[in-house]
């Protein structure tokens, strides 16, 4: 059995606390019904605290007490719910972290940066574009999932308890990626790259911030954000080659093309729909 809910799911305490719930109910209907093998999938972001991570490895970047923000807290505490239920009447489980995941019909991560590029904007860069930064295609991560999987079934003893980051294996600046989304959308590359130094951003993103305080009025040019897109985030996915026999079988450039190319047909008008829904409700 394998189960993950999406980020912008936590933003409400209570969710915290039903997803808390509801993964304890997990394990427990597992245990009733004979379910021996669990794959839980956090993220790599359970281990992040703003500081910049550089390679990193499982074994050697413990859990913090507090997260980074409500979403990777609330994952961390459901690791920890999942990894003690290893070996508890014979239940075998496996622990994926995945890093910032992207494929069809996933519209958050596209949406935001097609909106840039729609509004004319993708010229700007916030750093100096030198933080390499994992990302991961959807399919790839349903690649590990299966092999995870496949490895509690086959050879338990190998797997059972451990933990794994899972990425594309393709750690790349930050900005150099949405370029390769901002090519696909139709850019021709023409327009002078504008760039605001980091220091200067966070200082703009906090005045931002206390302009939003009083006006009550949200803005995505935040210190989270500011800090998240100029952070180095890339992760040694070496256990999972070695134990999984994990390996990206496809590349980041042709997983942005898919996504572009459904992006176009479909998913843009999808997105209208889902906030059109929204700002009805």
């Amino acid at each position: 059995m394998a189960f993950s809910l999406l980020p912008y799911q936590f933003a409400n305490p209570g969710i915290t606390i039903r997803f808390l719930l509801g993964t304890r109910v997990v394990v427990s209907a597992c245990r009733v019904t004979g379910i021996k093998k669990v794959v839980y999938t956090p993220s790599t972001g359970v281990v992040w605290t703003g500081a910049d991570l550089a390679g990193v490895k499982e074994d050697n970047m413990p859990v913090p007490p507090k997260g980074y923000d409500a979403y990777h807290h609330t994952k961390a505490l459901g690791e920890k719910i999942i990894l003690n239920a290893n070996d508890v009447d014979g239940t075998k489980v496996v622990i994926l972290r995945p890093c910032g995941m992207t494929g069809e019909r996933g519209g958050q991560p596209v949406l935001r940066v097609a909106k840039l590029y729609e509004g004319g904007q993708h010229n700007v860069q916030i750093g100096d574009n030198t933080n390499l930064v994992d990302y991961l295609y959807a399919g790839n991560a349903a690649q590990a999932h299966v092999l995870a999987a496949d490895c509690l079934l086959e050879k338990p003893e190998t797997v059972a308890g451990q933990i794994f980051f899972i990425t594309n294996g393709q750690p790349m600046p930050q900005w150099t990626f949405n370029r390769l989304i901002f090519k696909e959308l139709g850019d021709d590359g023409s327009k002078k790259i504008v760039i605001i130094p980091r220091a200067l951003a966070l200082f703009l993103a906090m005045i931002t911030e206390l302009i939003r305080k009083i006006t009550g009025k949200k803005s995505e040019f935040n210190l989270f954000n500011v800090g998240f897109a100029t952070a180095i985030q890339w992760y040694n996915i070496d256990k999972a080659r070695l134990l999984l026999g994990y390996e990206s079988k496809v590349s980041l450039e042709e997983g942005i093309h898919r996504i572009v190319e459904w992006w176009k047909a479909s998913g843009a008008e999808n997105q209208k729909k889902i906030i059109s829904r929204k700002a009805v409700l």
